[in-house]
């Protein structure tokens, strides 16, 4: 996992900036990339974080299930259906992400309506 999360990393530091995003110049964390926005690196910290808990989660269903009296199998059903929630989790936060105040396209909105 760690390796995956460096690689990731390793890889992302190269892309541009977003687009319509200026050059951060004068910034001291400024570094190539997607790594010279502040938010780059907590959200890499708390992916490595989730994908440690549940990849940790998935590896012991299996045992938990036997433990419980229950077909070991059953945890690749139960896997999936937390995959599935994470998906429709994500989706439903990308459509609601640009209602929430703060955000860029919410500032724009208000910006252009007034």
């Amino acid at each position: 996992m760690a390796v995956w999360a460096l690689l990731a990393a390793g890889v992302t530091r190269f892309l541009p900036p977003p687009i319509g995003e200026p050059a951060a110049a004068g910034n001291e964390n400024a570094g190539p990339g997607a790594w010279r926005h502040g938010g780059a690196r907590p959200s890499y910290l708390i992916s490595v974080g989730l994908g440690v808990g549940e990849g940790g989660l998935v590896a012991a269903l299996p045992a938990l299930l036997v433990a419980l009296g229950r077909q070991p199998g059953a945890a690749g059903l139960l896997a999936a259906v937390l995959a599935a929630a994470s998906a429709v989790g994500g989706l439903a936060l990308s459509r609601l992400q640009a209602r929430l105040p703060g955000t860029r396209q919410s500032n724009r909105r208000a910006r252009s309506s007034s």
